[in-house]
């Protein structure tokens, strides 16, 4: 009897490995081949006729040469696979980055409101307004965030980096000073201030949260580079 067991046991762990076996995808030989413009009628032909290439591998490798139409140059030479595996990556960090935007919309609500001319100097800006609502159940401590001035014509005017140490309770709200640091005074203030004041219709804020620090200690962050604050 405990013979039989064990030779039972031996032929359904056997199957297992069998099962798994034939679960694994075969991997397609296209993968290997190198990239090259002169040969993708060739590739066409043979990425069609390929059993083995998945649905999202084609997917993902027109994703690759779509992103780079205008440097197609920079794809040649490197196999189809490392190409599906920078877009797969690319995907993936653009989802991750998507996530961290939910949550931390979910845990604040803020926006540009408007700005405050230095009295001290006709072409300065003392600093720039910005509404907070804490929507979350914990204290907020640290927000980072990013404020971008363009024209109707999208030409850049001014982009500043705005690091504020705060006390926001749950659930309160708050308007913040952002003051233009002496460092950063001259980056296309007296620009900004001239457009604010003689055509304020023209100029576009656009306000980003980046980092939002909380009174625990915790953080939820978009930013994988140390920063550099140019308005706190």
């Amino acid at each position: 009897m405990r013979n039989n067991l064990k030779i039972l046991m031996t032929l359904v762990i056997a199957m297992a490995f069998v099962f798994s076996a034939c679960q694994q995808k075969k991997e397609s030989p296209i993968l290997k081949e190198q990239f090259s413009v002169n040969n993708l009628p060739e590739l066409i032909e043979k990425i069609r006729n390929d059993a083995d290439l998945s649905r999202e591998e084609i997917e993902l490798f027109n994703a690759g040469i779509t992103g780079n139409i205008n440097r197609l140059d920079s794809l040649e030479g490197k196999s189809l696979e490392s190409i599906i595996e920078t877009r797969r990556e690319l995907l993936k960090k653009n989802s991750v980055n998507k996530f961290i935007n939910t949550s931390i919309a979910l845990n604040i609500t803020s926006r540009y409101i408007g700005w405050i001319p230095d009295t001290t100097n006709t072409t300065g800006i003392l600093g720039y307004k910005i509404y907070v609502k804490n929507r979350s159940p914990k204290e907020i401590t640290r927000i980072f965030g990013r404020l971008n001035f363009f024209t109707n014509k999208k030409r850049i005017m001014g982009l500043f980096d705005v690091n504020l140490t705060v006390k926001i309770p749950s659930g309160k709200e708050s308007i913040i000073l952002a003051k233009i640091s002496q460092s950063n005074a001259m980056k296309n203030v007296a620009q900004i201030r001239k457009i604010l004041e003689t055509a304020p219709k023209t100029l576009f804020a656009q306000w980003q949260v980046l980092e939002v620090e909380f009174a625990d200690g915790k953080v939820i962050s978009l930013m994988n580079k140390k920063k550099t604050e140019t308005a706190e």
